[in-house]
């Protein structure tokens, strides 16, 4: 196994997990986890001559919301978690660790260069089977280098990493503004709690 979202998952077991006993079991906690859902996306400056600003953001300039949509594969399933614990603990424990929960706590849009200024919505919807999850920020006077977005309803994957039959999410990201004074080069990030339960009894 060779996911992002799973090697950072796992780390915490062994290097940040907060470990209580609560009933029939241990309670592991790895709070603050958080993974790159794009990596990069580059907006030209304002500046650029028309003929070396890509079609999506001459779009853009012209009144169109910028958009980005695409599938996110890089989710672990309950098996994937177990075999990778199984490489920190004996492997009958890791065998009954459970996924309790994993609640997104927000989605950032992080400015690697320049700042969201010139930008008045940001908007990222995440889907699940059929249901849509929105992260949505408006703003007149624009923002800076970052900005955080809460979901709308409350989303837990939990299920999404049980299912085997689940590889993916989809999502989309929405932009609307104008071009930046200064180039502008961001990334949107996935931030989730999670909790999991290794049950002894």
């Amino acid at each position: 196994m060779s996911s992002t979202f799973s090697r950072v998952l796992l780390a915490g077991i062994t290097l940040t997990a907060m470990i209580t006993m609560s009933g029939c079991g241990i309670a592991i906690s790895l709070p603050n986890q958080s993974v790159d859902l794009i990596s990069e996306i580059d907006v030209p400056s304002i500046d650029v001559p028309l003929d070396q600003i890509p079609d999506e953001w001459l779009d853009y300039l012209e009144g169109q919301d910028y958009e980005q949509s695409d599938s996110f594969c890089d989710l672990p399933n309950l098996g994937d978690i177990q075999s990778e614990a199984a490489n920190s603990i004996p492997p009958f424990l890791a065998r009954l660790i459970r996924i309790e929960s994993v609640e997104v706590t927000s989605i950032d849009f992080v400015a690697k260069e320049g700042d969201f200024g010139s930008m008045t919505k940001l908007q990222t919807i995440l889907t699940i089977g059929n249901t849509p999850y929105e992260f949505l920020e408006e703003n007149p006077a624009g923002f800076g280098e970052e900005v955080v977005l809460t979901p709308e309803p409350a989303l837990d994957l939990a299920n999404v990493i049980g299912d085997d039959r689940i590889d993916c999410i989809e999502y989309y990201v929405q932009v609307k503004g104008s071009l930046p004074e200064d180039d502008l080069v961001f990334k949107v990030v996935l931030n989730f709690d999670v909790q999991l339960r290794l049950r002894l009894f």
